[in-house]
C-alpha cells in the first residue's frame, strides 16, 4: 500500500515540523496569551462590545448614537489587545509560520503537477491572481 506509505511519510514530516523553532515559538506565543487573564478580559469584551454592534447594525431602526459608541469602543478595544506584546508576538509568529504553511502547500501542489519539488520557488505564488483562464501556466 503505497497510499499508506507516502502518509506515514508526511507524518514522520509533520512530526519534525513540530520541533521547528517558528513552529515552537508560535505554539509558546499561543501558550503565552493563554496565560494572560488581562488579555483574555479584553478579547471577550472586545468580542461582546463588536457582537452588540452588529445586533445594533442589524436593527430596521439604528441608534446611530449607540452604533458611534459601539464602534469607537470597539476600535479602542482592537488597538489595546493588537498593541499587547503577547498579542503582537502571537501574530507575528502566525504570519511567518503561515507563509512557510503556503510555501509548503506551493511546493505540494507544483510537485503533485510534475514540477522538481527542489527547483520550485515558493514566492511564485505571490504573483497568482489565481484565476487560470487567462494563465500560461506556473511553470
Amino acid at each position: 500500500m503505497e497510499n499508506m506509505t507516502t502518509l506515514n511519510l508526511f507524518r514522520d514530516f509533520t512530526l519534525k515540523l513540530q520541533e521547528d523553532e517558528m513552529v515552537q515559538k508560535y505554539i509558546e506565543a499561543q501558550k503565552q496569551v493563554g496565560l494572560d487573564e488581562a488579555l483574555k478580559q479584553e478579547v471577550e469584551k472586545f468580542n461582546q462590545i463588536k457582537a452588540d454592534l452588529n445586533f445594533e447594525l442589524a436593527k430596521e431602526s439604528k441608534n446611530a448614537e449607540r452604533v458611534k459608541e459601539l464602534n469607537l469602543e470597539v476600535k479602542r478595544l482592537y488597538d489595546v489587545i493588537k498593541n499587547n506584546p503577547k498579542m503582537a508576538t502571537l501574530n507575528e509568529s502566525k504570519a511567518l509560520l503561515d507563509k512557510f504553511v503556503q510555501d509548503l502547500n506551493y511546493i505540494l501542489i507544483e510537485a503533485i503537477n510534475g514540477a522538481d519539488p527542489y527547483t520550485v520557488d515558493p514566492d511564485a505564488y505571490s504573483s497568482c491572481s489565481g484565476g487560470c483562464c487567462a494563465c500560461e501556466g506556473c511553470h
